[in-house]
This record gives C-alpha cells, structure tokens and sequence, in this order.
C-alpha cells in the first residue's frame, strides 16, 4: 500500500501523518517509509523526488534524530497514572499490617 504526505512540513519542522489517499503534490511512501515517518513523529529528512512509476522508491525517508530529540524534550512531563483501585487498596493493607506488626 501506499501513503501520501504534504512536500511542506508544518511549523516545527515536522511532517503531517501520512494518508491512505492521494492529492494534488502529495510525496508518495511505502509502508515502511510511513513507518518511519510515525515512529519519529514526523521528524525525517526526506530526499528524492516523488517517483509514481516505482511506487515512492525515488524518495528516501531517514529520521531527523536532532529534531525529534528537541521536540521531545519541548514536551511538558508525563504525569505518573493514577494508581488502580487495586493498587490502592494493597497499598492500604501493607501500610495497616506494617503499622501492626502483622506480617504478610
């Protein structure tokens, strides 16, 4: 299958996801090239002119390592998920049982 994504990326320098149909000036990519595309979010140096006869192989998709290390450390902290209900209460009962004495 192909993909299709937009020749400009948008403002901080990264690539729109790719798109299962085609437009006007879209860059053609295989599957592993949308791959890499996503797995960097966007953040890839692409080369090459869009080439319809070998379906995108004119185009060569690597990651910007350096982009998407500065965009990931742009992002706020991940809070820590809230603990389960689960957890709680296990949590409850090893706090009782060290505060009695009881071991579990």
């Amino acid at each position: 299958m192909l993909w299709y994504i937009d020749p400009i990326p948008n403002d901080s320098g990264a690539y729109s996801p790719p798109q299962s149909t085609s437009f006007d000036g879209a860059i053609p990519l295989t599957d592993e090239q949308s791959d890499m595309l996503v797995q960097h979010n966007g953040f890839v140096v692409i080369t090459g002119e869009p080439d319809p006869d070998t379906e995108g192989s004119a185009v060569t998709v690597a990651p910007n390592t350096e982009a998407w290390e500065a965009w990931k450390s742009s992002l706020p902290p991940q809070l820590e998920p809230e603990p389960t209900e689960t957890e709680r209460l296990r949590a409850d009962v090893d706090f009782l049982a060290a505060m009695t004495g009881v071991e579990l």
